[in-house]
C-alpha cells in the first residue's frame, strides 16, 4: 500500500479570467480544422486504394480469361456531372 506524505488537496476552480486567459480559441479551432483536413485526406487515400484494387483483381480477372476485353463508346461513358468516365469491363 502506498501512502502520501501529504493529503491530496484539490486545486480551486478556475476563475472565468483564468480561462479566458488560458485558453487559446483561435488555436483550438485551427487544431480542429488540421484534424478535420486529416480525416478527409484519409477517407480519400483509402478511396484511392479500394480504386487500385479495384483495377488489380480487373486486370487479373482479364489474365486469367476470366473477363474479356469490349472496346467502349468513350463518349457514352462519360458521367455529366463528375467527367469521369464508367468503362465496364464486359
Amino acid at each position: 500500500m502506498v501512502q502520501l506524505e501529504q493529503p491530496f488537496v484539490w486545486p480551486e476552480e478556475p476563475v472565468e479570467e483564468e480561462l479566458k486567459r488560458d485558453f487559446d480559441q483561435e488555436r483550438w479551432s485551427q487544431l480542429a480544422g488540421d484534424r478535420e483536413r486529416q480525416m478527409k485526406g484519409r477517407q480519400n487515400d483509402e478511396r484511392k486504394m479500394k480504386e487500385r484494387l479495384s483495377v488489380a483483381e480487373q486486370a487479373q480477372r482479364l489474365l486469367e480469361g476470366k473477363d474479356r476485353w469490349k472496346d467502349l463508346d468513350v463518349s457514352a461513358a462519360q458521367t455529366p456531372t463528375t467527367g469521369r468516365f464508367n468503362l465496364p469491363i464486359r
